[in-house]
C-alpha cells in the first residue's frame, strides 16, 4: 500500500497504476510458471510461448512492460512534486539556521567586547 500526504487526482491514477502493475506482475510469474514444466520443442514457440495461448509469455511480458512504464511515469511525477515541497522545506531550514549562526556570532562579539 502506497501511503500520500494528500490524496488527488495524481494519487488516485498512481494507485490504480499500481493495481494494474500488481496485476501484471501476478499474470507473468503465473505465465512463467504454466510454461516452465511443460516447455516441449513441439507445443512452445519462441522462447517458450505457447502457441495455443493467445500472447503467451510474450504477450504477458509485452502487458507487464506497458504497465511498468506507466507506473514509472506517472511515479516520477508524483515524486517530482514531493521533491519541490522538500526542497522549498529544506531551504527554509538552511534560512532559519543561518540566521540562527548569525545571531550566535553576533552575540558571542557583544560578549568580547564587552569588559
Amino acid at each position: 500500500m502506497t501511503l500520500f500526504n494528500s490524496w488527488g487526482e495524481r494519487e488516485r491514477r498512481l494507485a490504480a497504476a499500481a493495481r494494474r502493475l500488481t496485476g501484471a506482475v501476478d499474470g507473468l510469474l503465473s505465465a512463467f510458471a504454466a510454461a516452465a514444466p511443460a516447455a516441449s520443442p513441439a507445443a512452445t514457440g519462441s522462447c517458450g510461448e505457447d502457441a495455443s495461448v493467445g500472447g503467451g509469455v510474450n504477450g504477458t511480458l509485452a502487458a507487464f512492460e506497458a504497465s511498468w512504464v506507466e507506473y514509472l511515469g506517472l511515479f516520477a511525477v508524483w515524486k517530482g512534486q514531493d521533491a519541490a515541497a522538500l526542497e522549498v522545506r529544506q531551504c527554509n531550514a538552511c534560512l532559519k539556521l543561518r540566521e540562527s549562526r548569525t545571531q550566535i556570532v553576533e552575540t558571542n562579539a557583544i560578549h568580547d567586547l564587552a569588559p
